[in-house]
């Protein structure tokens, strides 16, 4: 029965993704305000973390690959990141834009990162925009029109 409600909500999707480890994920790229793309060539493959209440987090890396540093919001702007062991971390984040090719979607949204971060991750700002399912059990997260 639940596999059969799963494949009638599947005709609705836009696209359902399958999932090897623990957390879903999604290939995307990021583009800066001046239309650059990263990565260039192979898309990102990046967490899909509801725990997550930012939007996109990058590694400090990307973000400054992709000079994200020209275009920070202000410091009274810059978001405050709580970590997994419960510290507040001072955040830089600027605009840019997350590009989902296989769904042909491209948001705008605030890029987040923070010293010696290393972590993707898509978060809540992003997916509460969205309408999405995880089955855990089939290992599938699907984003609905």
């Amino acid at each position: 029965m639940e596999r059969k409600i799963f494949e009638d909500l599947q005709r609705k999707t836009l696209k359902c993704f399958e999932y090897f480890n623990k957390a879903p994920i999604i290939e995307c790229f990021l583009i800066n305000p001046l239309g650059e793309k990263q990565p260039v060539d192979e898309p990102l493959i990046v967490e899909i973390d509801t725990g997550y209440d930012g939007h996109v987090l990058i590694s400090e890396h990307l973000y400054h690959k992709l000079k994200l540093f020209k275009f920070e919001l202000p410091e009274e702007k810059q978001p405050i990141i709580e970590t997994v062991s419960h510290e507040y971390i001072r955040a830089k984040a600027a605009y840019g834009f997350l590009e989902i090719p296989s769904l042909n979607l491209k948001i705008r949204t605030q890029i987040e990162t923070f010293e010696d971060c290393q972590e993707m991750l898509i978060g809540r700002e992003i997916l509460s925009n969205l309408i999405i399912i995880l089955h855990g059990t089939l290992k599938k997260l699907c984003i609905f029109k």
